[in-house]
């Protein structure tokens, strides 16, 4: 009888895990020998380098978007304060054109609120 070679030993223990309905996976040859196993480790190491690097990209997009919607947030609130501010400061500025004084402010600005 003669001696098998790796090729030919491999292709047979394929063979039987097909007839048990097991496929050996990309593990069962990782640590043999030669060039075969450099590629699996060089993969992995791949893998992990572009899963790292994408893991950083979207913490570091998803921190720069809650520093973001903040500063919007504040800035639009000063924004609508600002113009509610301009509105009031015309609103009784006509007020006291119209009646010279700032007698019955307070009523009026009641009736101002209950008509908003």
């Amino acid at each position: 009888m003669r001696s098998l070679t790796i090729d030919e030993e491999r292709a047979r223990s394929e063979q039987a895990a097909r007839e048990r309905g097991r496929l050996p996976g990309p593990a069962a040859h990782m640590w043999g020998r030669g060039r075969l196993s450099r590629i699996y480790l060089v993969r992995s190491l791949t893998v992990k380098m572009v899963l790292a690097f994408l893991l950083a990209s979207v913490a570091g997009v998803a921190l720069a978007s809650v520093f973001i919607r903040q500063f919007v947030a504040s800035e639009f609130d000063s924004y609508v304060i600002a113009q509610q501010r301009a509105g009031f400061i015309s609103d009784v500025s006509n007020y006291y054109e119209t009646s010279g004084s700032w007698a019955g402010i307070e009523s009026w600005l009641r009736n101002q609120e209950r008509a908003s």
